[in-house]
């Protein structure tokens, strides 16, 4: 099976149901979210890796987010931010930041030795 890849514009603008008059957009929009991703996490996914699903899924999230959600006040973003805040924290942390309190923010469990 070949590894996962970034998601390129191509597919972002499909995601997004948009053009390609919205190319340069998306383009820079899925830059900005990569850096936003890179800034929140310390680390440089551009070479995609193990994680590379749960970046795209980010990037993916970002980038409608700028898109759409930040240009209609009728949308809200409030769930999608944070779910982008749980794929950030699940990037830090790994999959076992709910077991470990990351990502649902709760105390790990007392009982545990």
């Amino acid at each position: 099976m070949a590894a996962e890849t970034l998601i390129d514009t191509s597919r972002l603008l499909a995601f997004l149901g948009a053009g390609e008059e919205a190319a340069a957009l998306v383009y820079s929009l899925r830059a900005s979210a990569l850096d936003g991703i890179r800034r929140a996490t310390g680390v440089d996914w551009t070479a995609g890796g193990a994680k590379t699903g749960v970046v795209n899924e980010a990037i993916r999230a970002a980038v409608w987010m700028s898109f759409y959600g930040l240009r209609d006040p009728s949308v809200k973003t409030d769930h999608l931010t944070a779910y982008l805040g749980r794929l950030i924290t699940q990037l830090q942390y790994g999959e076992e930041a709910d077991a470990d309190g990351g990502a649902d923010g709760k105390a790990p469990d007392s009982d545990a030795v």
